[in-house]
């Protein structure tokens, strides 16, 4: 009886340990074929007071892209400095910043994934953030995104890159903003 809760315990654990990402797009057709887009989860969902006193709510995810393709990937991410609304949360604007901090799955368990966000938003709210890589052939790039609203949401909050029509697409609960592109060398 002893052994019998701890491997109960175990064996009911076992569907979530696995579960790194919330969304995988794997693209294996045209021009994007060889590409893996991953999503994390959230974390974070605390409270950042900025340095004239407004308050607000954040979250960190990060994305990995991998290229299994033989040639290279030139990723240009930008997002402008200018708040969106989500029609899911109205009254709450929301920006989105891709910091240059880099991100390793070392860092996956770790409280908002390794990553200071108090320090970057003091020194980058209200700036528009830009992050420029290429991805070799076989290799894959992981970056932050931090995501910033003027309240909290009611319910989850998911969010996400993904390709379409030679976009990279960035959807925070089904609103999809422009965030950038992802082309082949």
């Amino acid at each position: 009886m002893k052994l019998f809760i701890p491997l109960m315990m175990l064996l009911c654990s076992l569907p979530v340990l696995g579960q790194n990402y919330h969304t995988e797009y794997t693209y294996t057709e045209g021009a994007y074929n060889g590409i893996t887009i991953q999503n994390s989860y959230p974390k974070g969902g605390l409270t950042y007071t900025a340095v004239n006193g407004r308050e607000y709510a954040y979250l960190v995810f990060y994305t990995c892209i991998s290229n299994h393709s033989t040639t290279a990937l030139t990723m240009n991410i930008d997002f402008s400095a200018n708040s969106f609304i989500v029609p899911t949360a109205p009254g709450i604007d929301f920006n989105i910043f891709v910091p240059a901090a880099e991100m390793t799955l070392a860092k996956a368990t770790e409280f908002n994934y390794g990553f200071s966000v108090e320090d970057f938003l003091d020194t980058h709210l209200g700036k528009a953030t830009k992050l420029n890589a290429t991805i070799p052939p076989k290799q894959t790039k992981l970056f932050y995104t931090v995501l910033l609203s003027t309240g909290r949401v009611e319910g989850v909050v998911r969010t996400g890159f993904f390709l379409e029509e030679g976009r990279l697409l960035y959807t925070v609960n089904g609103t999809h903003i422009s965030g950038g592109a992802l082309t082949k060398q």
